[in-house]
């Protein structure tokens, strides 16, 4: 699987509620310090649909709004 990217000019004439971001692998902190198992035991939370033996990380994060 390749990975694409998709640049914008301007946000202001984006028609979408919701953009989605994502790092391919972050370049420094605990998640590269300890690995992911350890980054994702720590924050991430198991699988609202019940899948056993799965964590997941994310959530909405919006602009000028400190999140919780």
């Amino acid at each position: 699987m390749g990975s694409e990217a998709i640049r914008v000019a301007n946000f202001a004439k984006i028609e979408s509620a919701i953009i989605t971001l994502m790092t391919p692998e972050p370049t420094n902190g605990i998640y590269k310090t300890k690995g992911p198992e350890y980054f994702l035991n720590q924050y991430g939370y198991k699988d609202k649909t019940g899948k056993e033996d799965r964590i997941n990380f994310g959530g909405v994060h919006k602009v000028n709004v400190r999140h919780h």
